[in-house]
């Protein structure tokens, strides 16, 4: 009896812990696998442009569709414009630090936040021997070297893990350019070179405008002064590097006065000059140029006696000039400018005669000889 009691005990236990086991494996959850990381992928650079990058000194648009084109080998998909402030997963981010938005400006920074690299790198770009798509195809190559440098890490083992994921695409063109650059490292024989010329920089033809009026003071070998006003638009036709050749016309006015004891003459003046204008940048924003003009025109000799008994005697005489510039430009903004300018030349001019008394005439003036014109002007450019 007691031997069946202690066998029916033993069962009883068993089955007790056989339910509570069971119970225990249906509540406790069981062990899941770790979840992998995740890590945007993308294949793409972002662009943020200056606000004046249509109108400014180069094309923002033709930069970015420049730099596209120059990635694609890259592994890059896309280039894209974006605004300062689109946090939008990229490989990379560039932006640019521009000391002016004026046209004419030579020196644009570039700025590079990698990100598959965790670094900031910048490059100053000179930009002042190049314009239009020259200079947009130049700032996107320079952007895409820059980049290329920085992304190069990418290739090294040790590189340190990117905010960003890298697609393989892009690493394996890391690699293929760093095992290229090797190659072209290793020694080889070099065949001599036959001297070469020098390269003398040709000039490009090249088609700007300007408009200036100056205040106008000029003295001829007639001795007084004649103050007036000038207007003049020039042509550029022709630049090299840092230097411009221009086609110049131009009309003006002036009025001078004689005196003498037997009365005062008015000399008033209208003239029309053309000329040529050679130019050079001589500091970021200054040019001075040298140049060659020709005037002609007609001067009216109007006498006034103040002796009763003579006759006035009114006469216009042809005015003919040629004189030699020099000049001095500073650019006030992104298209307007101040200048000064210097002329000295030689003209004839007609016998200034006051009055007649009897068959006399009272002769003041009049020869050929030097002549000196001092001009203050101002313009545009377009």
């Amino acid at each position: 009896m007691r031997s069946t009691l202690c066998a029916l005990a033993i069962v009883s236990a068993g089955a007790a812990l056989l339910s509570s086991t069971t119970a225990i494996a249906q509540t406790a959850p069981g062990p899941t696998a770790l979840e992998p990381l995740r890590v945007t992928v993308v294949r793409r650079v972002v662009v943020v442009l200056p606000a004046c990058a249509e109108q400014g000194p180069f094309d923002g648009p033709g930069v970015v569709r420049q730099l596209g084109t120059e990635l694609v080998e890259d592994g890059i998909e896309r280039v894209e414009a974006i605004e300062s402030a689109d946090e939008s997963p990229a490989l990379a981010r560039v932006s640019f630090d521009l000391a002016s938005c004026a046209a004419d400006v030579t020196q644009v920074m570039v700025i590079v936040d990698d990100l598959a690299t965790r670094k900031n790198v910048r490059r100053s770009v000179d930009v002042s021997d190049v314009r239009g798509a020259v200079r947009t195809r130049a700032l996107a190559l320079a952007i895409a070297e820059l980049l290329r440098a920085s992304f190069s890490e990418l290739a090294m083992s040790d590189a340190p893990p990117p905010a960003v994921g890298v697609p393989s695409v892009v690493r394996d063109a890391m690699r293929t350019r760093l095992r290229g650059r090797v190659a072209d490292t290793t020694p080889r024989p070099v065949a001599p070179i036959a001297p070469i010329a020098p390269v003398v920089p040709r000039p490009e033809p090249v088609f700007a405008h300007r408009l200036g009026a100056a205040i106008d003071a000029r003295s001829a070998a007639i001795g007084p002064i004649a103050v007036g006003a000038r207007f003049t638009y020039e042509l550029t036709a022709v630049r090299w590097t840092r230097s411009t050749l221009s086609l110049r016309l131009d009309i003006g006015g002036a009025v001078a006065t004689m005196s003498d004891p037997f009365g005062a003459v008015w000399l008033p003046i209208v003239t029309g000059g053309a000329g040529a204008l050679f130019e050079t940048r001589v500091g970021e924003s200054l040019e001075a140029g040298i140049g060659g003009r020709i005037e002609g025109g007609a001067v009216w000799i109007v006498p006034r006696p103040a002796i009763e008994g003579v006759s006035a005697i009114e006469t216009v005489h042809a005015s003919l000039a040629l004189g030699a510039l020099a000049t001095m430009r500073a650019r006030i903004s992104a298209r307007g400018w101040m200048g000064i300018e210097l002329e000295l030349g030689a003209a004839p001019v007609g016998p200034v005669v006051l009055a007649r008394e009897g068959a006399v005439d009272r002769v003041i003036g009049g020869s050929v000889g030097a002549t000196a014109a001092a001009r203050i002007n101002a313009g545009v450019r377009f």
